[in-house]
Order: C-alpha cells, then sequence, then structure tokens
C-alpha cells in the first residue's frame, strides 16, 4: 500500500515547521511546501491531505481552498487569529475543517475527519449532480409527451406509454427516445 503524505502549508514558517513536527508522530511522510509549490505538489499526490495555518484569512487562503475543492483534497485550515469574521471571508467550510490553530489534539483524528468531510462532500456533489440531470431528462420527457400531445391527439397517459413502450422496443433509456423524437420532429418543421 502506498504510503499518503500529508502537506503541511503556511503562511509561518515557524508555524510551519510546528505543524510539521505535531503530524509527523502520526504519518510517516510529511512534506512541507510553500504556497506557490502547492498546486504542483498536488499532481504529485493526487491523494494527500493538505493542513494549512493562516494567520487571518486571505487571497491565498481562498485559492488554497478552492485548488483542494477542484481536487476533492482533504483540507485542514487552522486560523491563527480566529474570530467571527473569519466565517464571513472564507467560503462556507463544506468540505474542508476550520479550526482555530489552539484546538489541542491528535492530528490522526483530524486528519481522518477531513477525509471524511470531503468524501461526504464529494458524494453530496455528486447527488446534486444527478438530481439535476433527472430534472433535465424530465423536461425532455414531458416535452415529447406534449408534441405526441399536440400531433397526435393523445392524452398524456397515452403519450407516456408510447415513450415507455418505445424505449423498451429500442432497448433505450426513455430521455433518448424523447429527445429523439424532439429532434426529429424539429427538423420535419424546419
Amino acid at each position: 500500500m502506498p504510503v499518503i503524505p500529508i502537506i503541511i502549508c503556511s503562511d509561518s514558517q515557524e508555524e510551519q515547521r510546528k505543524i510539521a513536527q505535531r503530524v509527523a508522530i502520526d504519518f510517516s511522510v510529511v512534506i512541507e511546501v510553500k504556497f506557490n509549490q502547492l498546486a504542483g505538489i498536488l499532481t504529485q499526490y493526487p491523494d494527500t491531505t493538505i493542513v494549512t495555518s493562516w494567520l487571518q484569512p486571505c487571497t491565498e487562503l481562498k485559492e488554497i481552498i478552492k485548488l483542494t475543492s477542484l481536487n476533492s483534497t482533504p483540507l485542514i485550515v487552522f486560523i491563527r487569529k480566529f474570530n467571527i469574521k473569519t466565517f464571513n471571508v472564507l467560503p462556507d467550510p463544506e468540505g474542508y475543517l476550520l479550526l482555530p490553530s489552539t484546538v489541542d489534539c491528535e492530528f490522526e483524528t483530524w486528519i481522518g475527519r477531513a477525509k471524511q468531510v470531503r468524501d461526504n462532500q464529494i458524494k453530496l456533489t455528486q447527488e446534486i449532480a444527478d438530481l439535476e440531470q433527472k430534472i433535465m431528462d424530465k423536461k425532455w420527457i414531458d416535452k415529447a409527451k406534449g408534441l405526441l400531445q399536440k400531433h397526435h391527439g393523445l392524452n398524456e397517459n397515452q403519450a407516456h406509454d408510447a415513450l415507455r413502450k418505445a424505449a423498451m422496443d429500442n432497448g433505450l433509456p426513455m430521455v433518448k427516445i424523447a429527445r429523439n423524437l424532439i429532434s426529429t420532429l424539429q427538423k420535419i418543421e424546419q
């Protein structure tokens, strides 16, 4: 099983060293990087977890959050000047952990939690995409039913049954039949 490194990035070298030493207690590979190295190191280690520590929210930290979200990388963000404004400046903590730097615990616990949070965010994003696709599919089917009703004098149930029968007869999803029907009728009407 390959060893997955933990990447540490901070706006303070001293803080970065302290975190790296604490993380090294539980993890065998810890890599310290500067902000400008982070994107490159993520391409080398896509399955990593990133631990950051910043004095306060800033543009660089927002970029790290965006980068890890795009790469589905677990992220822990420690803020050393943590206050209520922290929540208003940074993106909503969906997919990453936002903690004050005063939290004292084993990093193994927080890194495991960061992975759970990111996995949950990925799952929710996929569920949303699936639901959006179902809505689009329903719109195609409803439009095709409407065209069948208009052009063939069918009621809604008959139009639905006709689409379903065509789908079953052709071994295709009903939405594919609906799209084909709409495309064909649009070509005829032109």
